[in-house]
């Protein structure tokens, strides 16, 4: 089985094969979150966690984002 290691291959992989399941490091912040795209900006690691992603968008602020769902 072929780890994906880019951006482009994970994206490739997840329109031929479906879904793929993916581990976070999560921060502080994080325990805040409701909506939109997540990017750190402050606190210590809590842990970690599994989700699902099942795509990928453009931001023209953040660039690149993937759509998790848990």
């Amino acid at each position: 089985m072929k780890v994906a290691s880019s951006h482009d291959e994970i994206k490739w992989d997840i329109k031929v094969n479906g879904p793929v399941i993916v581990g976070l490091v999560l921060y502080d912040d994080f325990l805040n979150y409701e909506s939109g795209i997540y990017k750190n900006v402050t606190g210590e690691v809590v842990g970690g966690h599994a989700m699902k992603m099942i795509g990928w968008g453009y931001d023209e602020v953040e660039g690149l984002f993937w759509i998790l769902q848990n």
